[in-house]
């Protein structure tokens, strides 16, 4: 259950990141209007690792570059990081409803488990006894 909440950690990172980015170039840097825009990831790829991007450009085929590379790089930055999470999201969130792995035997609980009203460190479901005490 960790390892998935690690996983769900990890992928709000990019996002927060992006958005973090936008505001710094919107609010932070002086020679900007102070205009709040959201940064294509292409034109974050260019400015930040334009070696990488060159590279890549150089050494993939071109019709795979305009077909399934290009598209993506014109999109704005927030919503490409934004989808792995929110379909993961999705996914768990399916998982919780449905009572699977990880979240086997949970399934849908509407508010709380009804007890007999005796404190009792064994299931609510089952009768507690109380303790007798012996004087010797």
């Amino acid at each position: 259950m960790r390892a998935i909440l690690l996983l769900c950690f990890l992928l709000a990172l990019p996002p927060l990141a992006a958005i973090g980015h936008d505001l710094y170039m919107a609010y932070g840097v002086e020679d900007a209007e102070g205009v709040f825009e959201f940064s294509d990831l292409g034109w974050i790829w260019v400015n930040y690792g334009a070696e990488t991007y060159n590279w890549a450009q150089q050494n993939l085929d071109n019709v795979m570059w305009g077909a399934f590379i290009d598209p993506v790089l014109r999109q704005t930055a927030l919503i490409v990081t934004l989808v792995p999470a929110l379909i993961l999201y999705t996914v768990l969130g399916l998982f919780k409803v449905l009572g699977i792995w990880p979240f086997s035997g949970a399934g849908i609980r509407f508010g709380r488990k009804k007890t007999d009203g005796k404190f009792q460190f064994k299931e609510g479901s089952q009768k507690g006894t109380q303790t007798k005490y012996k004087r010797k």
